[in-house]
C-alpha cells in the first residue's frame, strides 16, 4: 500500500500557526487564568480549543485570545483559593 501523500504546505502552516498561538496563550497565562496539569499534551489542548470553537460558532467573531482563554478556563479551571484560611 503506498504511503499517503503529505498534507499541502498551507494546511501544515495553518495547523502550526494555530498550535503556536494556543501555546503562546498558555505560556503567558497558565497558572494565572487557567491551570493545565503537566500530563496534558499539546494535542489535547488544541483539541479543547478546537472543540470549544466548534461548539460556539456564534462567538467566533470575538477575539481569538478571549475564546482561547474561555476554552482553557472551562477545561482546566484553577483550584479554588481557600481565602487564606
Amino acid at each position: 500500500m503506498p504511503a499517503a501523500a503529505p498534507p499541502p504546505a498551507d494546511v501544515v502552516f495553518d495547523q502550526a500557526l494555530g498550535y503556536g498561538y494556543v501555546k503562546g496563550v498558555i505560556d503567558s497565562l497558565n497558572k494565572i487564568l487557567f491551570c493545565i496539569p503537566g500530563a496534558v499534551t499539546g494535542g489535547q489542548i488544541v483539541d479543547v480549543v478546537y472543540n470549544h470553537l466548534q461548539a460556539n460558532p456564534k462567538k467566533r467573531h470575538q477575539p481569538a485570545v478571549d475564546l482561547t482563554i474561555e476554552a482553557l478556563q472551562d477545561a482546566f479551571p484553577c483550584p479554588a483559593k481557600d481565602g487564606g484560611k
